[in-house]
């Protein structure tokens, strides 16, 4: 046969150096609080494989956008082309349109081992007429349930405890600083599993020296090191995530366990979310009134009434959307969330480290992300609603402590020892 070839040869493709050194690494690790959901089905951990590669994998995606997304002056296209010749994306039949091509390095392959599927946690309630029995970790008086609320109506729901996992990671030379900075970040701030915010599913490496700082003396020190080492500083694109480092904050004691750690943030969290005092004595008391201004709120919104003094929801800034029960009232049930979305994530993180010494700290950590919709545009069940608290309503809430940021007045309650 002769004539003009059927169809033109492939492209010439060049590869960098780069693209040739490829850095093979393996790290294990250890939950050190227990794995909420995972699964397919939601709320409860998967029945095959209860830690999976994809899922971690969109962890350290997230993670590398919020360390190194200030690398692309604010510029949102720019970053997603670099997170997907990292990570990956779906092919594109243009992908190789030209003739002669630098071929970037390949992506990074993660493969997931799991070594200890885990077993339910018994948990033991603390309080009421059943302290010392065995209860659902959602139930009001286990020591979790403030965070695992969402169990509360399964009686056949768990949490995991005890898993085990390893990570095997090839990724180019290229992309070392890359992976590097969202491995820090996952680990450190990160986890696995749903509520993760709140520290379940909390991860720490195992077999790799400096992946955690030395003690809880050096947690701040090795925080900022970190970050000054990792973080791209500049100008990240608008509503991608990412951690304030001068405002973590760190409980004042160490702990001797990580659970110990996590149980403290959640008795923190509760205790400012919860406080009440007592009508008769005006002091604090758990079975008092509450000092916010939401069940006031609602019982005059839903009965017609105007929403009196005060009749705003700055509990929205914790994440949305926020369902209000009440016990033995006409009023069984109403929902906050944002006017023109389902919801709002919460942009505190709750989350136990573990130091290398076998110690830990209990962290809160805030991301750069909208804490409210924009111009605190809210809804309660379809009626118009704001977050926005005045210097004097923020006054009558004590602990604000004066601060009309209801999050930032959160992380100076976790410092004080007075608490």
């Amino acid at each position: 046969m002769s004539g003009k070839p059927m169809t033109p040869p492939p492209p010439v493709v060049r590869r960098s150096d780069a693209a040739l050194e490829l850095i093979r690494a393996t790290r294990t690790y250890e939950l050190i609080t227990p794995l909420f959901g995972g699964g397919a089905e939601p709320q409860r951990a998967d029945a095959v494989t209860v830690v999976r590669g994809s899922e971690v994998r969109a962890q350290l995606r997230f993670w590398w956008r919020a360390t190194r997304g200030g690398a692309f002056a604010g510029d949102l296209k720019a970053m997603k082309r670099r997170e997907d010749e990292i990570w990956g994306a779906p092919a594109s039949p243009d992908a190789n349109d030209g003739r002669d091509q630098v071929k970037p390095p390949p992506t990074v392959q993660l493969a997931l081992t799991v070594t200890d599927r885990g077993h339910p946690m018994k948990v033991l309630a603390r309080s009421g007429k059943n302290k010392g029995m065995e209860v659902n970790v959602g139930t009001p008086t286990s020591p979790y349930g403030y965070v695992a609320f969402p169990l509360q109506t399964d009686r056949n729901s768990f949490v995991l405890e005890g898993v085990k996992f390893t990570l095997h990671l090839t990724y180019a030379t290229a992309h070392a600083q890359d992976v590097a900075a969202a491995l820090w970040a996952w680990e450190t701030f990160g986890g696995v599993g749903a509520r993760t915010r709140r520290g379940f599913g909390a991860v720490t490496c195992t077999n790799v020296a400096g992946a955690r700082p030395k003690s809880p003396e050096a947690v701040e020190e090795w925080i900022i090191s970190q970050a000054d080492a990792f973080d791209a500083r500049g100008a990240w694109p608008p509503y991608v995530p990412h951690p304030i480092y001068k405002l973590i904050r760190k409980a004042p004691e160490p702990f001797a366990t990580p659970m110990a750690a996590w149980e403290h943030l959640i008795g923190k969290l509760r205790d400012f979310r919860q406080y009440r005092i007592d009508k008769e004595t005006g002091k604090r008391s758990p079975f008092g009134r509450s000092v916010w201004p939401e069940p006031r709120a609602i019982r005059a919104i839903v009965s017609g009434k105007d929403a009196p003094a005060g009749g705003k929801f700055p509990r929205a800034a914790f994440g949305l959307p926020l369902i209000f029960q009440f016990k033995d009232e006409p009023i069984k049930q109403v929902t906050l969330k944002p006017d023109k979305y389902d919801r709002l994530a919460s942009p505190l993180i709750l989350k136990p480290l573990q130091c290398a010494n076998g110690k830990s700290v209990a962290l809160a950590v805030l991301l750069k992300t909208p804490a409210l919709p924009p111009k605190s545009q809210l809804e309660l069940d379809g009626r118009p609603v704001t977050a926005d608290l005045t210097p004097a309503e923020a006054a009558a809430i004590p602990p604000l402590n004066n601060k009309q940021d209801v999050l930032g007045a959160f992380l100076a309650w976790l410092v004080r020892k007075d608490r």
